[in-house]
This record gives C-alpha cells, structure tokens and sequence, in this order.
C-alpha cells in the first residue's frame, strides 16, 4: 500500500502547474492512509518534504515539515514550499538546473512529528522544474527594465533622421527639463551641459549645429585636450571630459609658391618694389599675399566658407531619458 499511495500522490503533484509566481510552490494532493492503507478521513496530519539533489538518497537541498487536516474522503491539498523550513532557504534558491532532483515524502499519521512513516522519493520530473521560473522572472525583470527603455541606457545619444521626437527621448537643444520628471537622466547626467536654475532644473546638451567626438582618453588622438572648454558657461568641466567643447581650427602649414627658373622684376600690386620669386617660400616674403582660390580645371570651383568641414546631412540629435 505504500507504494500505490506514494505513486498517487507523485502523480498528482507533478500533473499538476506549480505557481510560478511568488510565493513560490508546488501544489501537492494526495489521500491519507495509515499503514495498512485505510483512509484517514477528517484527520490532522504531519508530512515531511525533502528534495535531495543528484540521487534518491544525495544531499538534501531542501526540507520542510507540514500539518494538513484531510477532509471527508482522507483527500488533502497543499503547497510543498510554504511550509516550516527546516534544511535549505526556499524552494525559489534551489538550482534547479543542476543535477536531477528527487523529492521524499514522509508522514506522520499521530501529528506530532516524530513518528514520520517513508512513504518513498521518486525523481522530480519536468513540471516541478518551472521553479526555475523565478530565475526567468528575475530575467523577466531585467528584461522589463531594459524594455521599459528599449534596451538603450539612459544618457544615450543618437542621431534621428527625423523631426519627430520618439517617446522616451529629448531632443539635444541645451533646454532646461525638471529634475523630478527626468530623474534617470540628471541622475545620469547632473548638471554636465548646465545648471539651470540651479534647484529645480538642469540643461539637456546642446548639439545643434554640432560634430560629436569621441573622448581622446589618452590616445593622443586630440593634441588640443588640455583646451577643451565646458559646452555650458555655467559648469566647471574642462580639459577632456564628456560634455567639452572645441572650436573649428585648421592644422596649421605653409604655402610654397613655385615660379620655376624665371627671374627678373616682378611687382606686388601696388606697388615698385622688385622681388626675385624664383623657388621662394611665401611666408619668407614680407607683405605678400596668397592669391584667390582658383578652379584647377578638373574638380570644379572651390567651395569656401567661414569654417572648414566636411560634407554632411542634417539629423537631430537625440538623448535617451
């Protein structure tokens, strides 16, 4: 009779879904008998869990005690788990993942906990190891938090292809925001690009009109480090910090002006004084000027402007909040 009460109450408790939320627990129903398998109908009784890790009779990993009162047909139901600790933290600690699983069952048919009766320990099998859905809950977590940003940090900066500014975004325009309402981000930014009001407030980058760099970090790929200036006038960064501002500039150099073997008296415009320009270096040449930009025949007029740049596109750029 043991062994047909046991296979019951195995059968049961691994056909049924164990709650994979909290608090964590595998439902377990069964009939109560005594040892010579009559039922034991309106009855308090004491039962004993324990999970034993790799083999019927490895480590144990968990056990509880429980008291259950049957009802009228000796049935009774309850939740392996949620009983009184006695080996083991919880269920929701157990590696699951690691080694089979076997659970014991014992019973104490007086209720008073020292005359528990083995009543067998068979391998946990598929349904108990939804435990492992509290490991998935805390990715579920994880995954919700990311999700809640969608799995971008906040702080990020991107370039948007539009003037539709997404949810969950900032357009990078240097505007004062709250710090209550983007609490993420001052916290991830403070007062970097601007201090605001200084209290209630803080400024989002400024980056119209604007090229991004990476930080030199010690490359020696910025020679001008050490000049770099807060974007905003009201913080104290400098040097190679995020949120520092360097002016256009173009590498310094030299023109040669080239004029062959040819001498003889060549005139600066305005003037009668002779000059030998053969091979000579322009900056060797007091008061001479470079002339105009001149279309070499092949890529077309020159394109002059008041700074030096590169082709680009407009985007807007955009700071995760």
């Amino acid at each position: 009779m043991k062994k047909i009460f046991f296979l019951y109450m195995i059968s049961i408790c691994f056909c049924i879904k164990p709650i994979a939320q909290a608090p964590q627990a595998i439902p377990f129903q069964a009939t109560a008998r005594n040892a010579n398998g009559v039922l034991l109908p309106n009855k308090t009784v004491s039962l004993r869990f324990t999970i034993h890790d790799a083999t019927t009779y490895g480590t144990t990993v968990y056990q509880e005690t429980q008291s259950v009162i049957t009802n009228a047909q000796g049935l009774f139901l309850t939740n392996i788990g949620q009983g009184n600790v006695v080996s083991g933290v919880s269920l929701a600690t157990i590696n699951w993942s690691v080694n089979s699983k076997f659970i014991q069952i014992e019973m104490d048919t007086t209720n008073t906990g020292k005359v528990y009766r083995d009543i067998g320990t068979q391998q946990m099998l598929s349904v108990p190891y939804a435990l492992s859905a509290r490991r998935a809950d805390s990715c579920n977590n994880a995954i919700n938090a990311v999700s809640a940003n969608n799995g971008i940090p906040v702080g990020t900066v991107i370039a948007n292809a539009s003037n539709n500014i997404p949810l969950g975004w900032l357009i990078c325009n240097g505007k004062a925001v709250n710090r209550k309402a983007y609490n993420a981000l001052f916290a991830s930014i403070g007062t970097t690009y601007g201090l605001a009001d200084g209290i209630d407030s803080f400024n989002v980058p400024d980056y119209r009109g604007m090229f991004l760099r990476g930080m030199d970090l010690g490359a020696g790929n910025d020679p001008d480090t050490a000049s770099r200036v807060a974007l905003s006038k009201s913080t104290m960064i400098t040097g190679g910090s995020v949120g520092t501002v360097q002016l256009d500039g173009f590498q310094g150099h030299f023109h040669k002006v080239r004029i062959g073997s040819r001498t003889g008296s060549y005139y600066a415009t305005g003037t009668s004084i002779p000059h030998d320009f053969s091979n000579i270096d322009c900056p060797q040449i007091i008061g001479m000027q470079a002339g105009e930009v001149m279309n070499d025949g092949v890529n077309g007029t020159p394109r002059t402007s008041s700074e030096t740049r590169p082709k680009n596109v407009y985007v807007n750029y955009i700071i995760k909040y």
